[in-house]
């Protein structure tokens, strides 16, 4: 039997569709005070009012973030920290693979924005107020146990290549995020802040979005039936007591820990945090 959790608040990003809208109704369903992100003020507003209705918890709202604008991005980390005195949680769901190259608001491509340079600039915004809740917890959505052991991490880069390869650039996220995740660990092993990845299961709502070519649609269903269906993954590890003694993991959709190979190492998730605060700089 799940626990109420009616004192955290928890931010999902991505909470109108797939991954991040299951996480969303798990996390509202334990009673959790649930924030969705949405690009659309509209669409953010629906979905929180029906995640509400459906859950009957009246403490899920939603705010408005353009992931690929660096502005945007400040806008709504200047907003939290005028509202909140702390967050218990950051869950980053959001995500999308276009097959086409498309230059957002920041310059970058979406593809790289939205899967993650976007979650980075949100996360390190958002640590003070993670850093000031008696237990803060980052949880990054991640890819297939499969396909994360068969990819060869590869950092991402800010000049798109030619000729453009959206795959190329997703699985070059992917690898980010888990990076990230380690990299984040060991900043942050002196604070009440953990950090891990998952793979989400298999969602049936979830999509890639945009102009995803037919194959990677195709793919992505054939895939997603390798596991097992909303196992509520992401809520468990956001809300369960048993989960705050991890950090730096990534876990399977039954809450696994999962051993990362060794090519996912420290000194790369090293390069890619100093690689990511250089970004910054120059955004």
């Amino acid at each position: 039997m799940q626990t109420k959790q009616k004192h955290l608040t928890i931010i999902v990003t991505g909470g109108t569709s797939g991954v991040g809208r299951q996480t969303a109704i798990d996390l509202a369903n334990r009673g959790c005070h649930v924030i969705i992100l949405s690009r659309h003020a509209q669409s953010g507003q629906s979905m929180a009012k029906f995640i509400s209705q459906q859950t009957h918890n009246t403490h899920v709202e939603s705010l408005v973030v353009d992931l690929t604008s660096t502005k945007s991005i400040t806008q709504l980390i200047n907003q939290c920290h005028q509202r909140f005195d702390h967050l218990d949680g950051l869950v980053n769901a959001a995500g999308a693979m276009f097959h086409h190259l498309i230059i957002g608001a920041n310059g970058l491509d979406e593809n790289l924005s939205l899967n993650y340079f976007g979650l980075y600039q949100l996360t390190m915004g958002l640590l003070p107020l993670l850093k000031s809740a008696s237990q803060g917890r980052i949880i990054n959505v991640a890819g297939l146990p499969l396909i994360v052991r068969l990819n060869h991490p590869v950092l991402p880069e800010s000049t798109p290549s030619t000729p453009y390869n959206a795959n190329a650039v997703f699985a070059q996220s992917l690898s980010a995020r888990l990076l990230l995740t380690i990299a984040l660990a060991k900043e942050l092993t002196n604070t009440h802040v953990t950090v891990n990845s998952f793979h989400p299961g298999n969602v049936p709502a979830s999509h890639f979005g945009g102009d995803t070519s037919w194959f990677v649609k195709i793919s992505g269903q054939l895939l997603a039936h390798l596991s097992a269906k909303n196992t509520a993954v992401g809520a468990r590890l956001m809300t369960e007591s048993q989960f705050t003694k991890y950090s730096g993991q990534f876990f399977d959709e039954h809450c696994r820990p999962v051993k990362l190979p060794a090519k996912y190492s420290s000194a790369l998730a090293d390069e890619l945090l100093a690689k990511s605060q250089s970004w910054m700089e120059t955004l």
